[in-house]
């Protein structure tokens, strides 16, 4: 067998003023079997050549915004809000033999959002990932010894976070 790969991948970052930062990332992947004529899935052979590879998005994006605010002459709060893309991806390689759910995980938008404080040396926050609680499912996978596949759900997380560089 054989696949081939090539994307490309962009991003910036903007200090629109000293206090409010916007970040940006998109990417574009097309990997693909070239040449994969007796792919051996779920107990029989079929042709793959020329169809994607499995967990190879074509189209990712993300982009951030952060306000900070001098609490301190040490201490910096911030608010940062995050968006995140992901293109339908073939979850596991059923899928060439069974194009539907859960094989083939459909594309998914998410929002997180953070609240923090920072120095030089010390970062605490508070987040909430997945915001909206948006339902999606970003993999798929088989585990040894268990029959059939187990999909990987998407979740709401709450949290703190510290840090401290030394």
């Amino acid at each position: 067998a054989s696949a081939e790969s090539y994307g490309v991948e962009l991003s910036f970052d903007a200090r629109v003023t000293p206090q409010y930062m916007l970040s940006g990332q998109v990417g574009y992947n097309k990997a693909t079997f070239t040449d994969y004529p007796n792919a051996l899935i779920d107990g029989g052979e079929i042709d793959v050549s020329g169809e994607d590879l499995p967990n190879a998005p074509r189209w990712t994006a993300s982009a951030q915004a952060q306000y900070y605010l001098p609490i301190t002459a040490v201490y910096d709060g911030y608010v940062r809000a995050e968006y995140k893309f992901r293109d339908e991806v073939l979850s596991d390689d059923y899928a060439y033999r069974y194009n539907y759910y859960p094989f083939i995980s459909p594309s998914y938008h998410t929002f997180n959002l953070r609240l923090g404080v920072e120095s030089e040396a010390v970062r605490t926050e508070v987040y909430v990932e997945n915001l909206f609680d948006e339902e999606y499912f970003p993999n798929v996978y088989q585990k040894a010894f268990y029959s059939g596949v187990q999909v990987e759900p998407s979740v709401r997380r709450w949290g703190v976070r510290a840090s401290y560089k030394f």
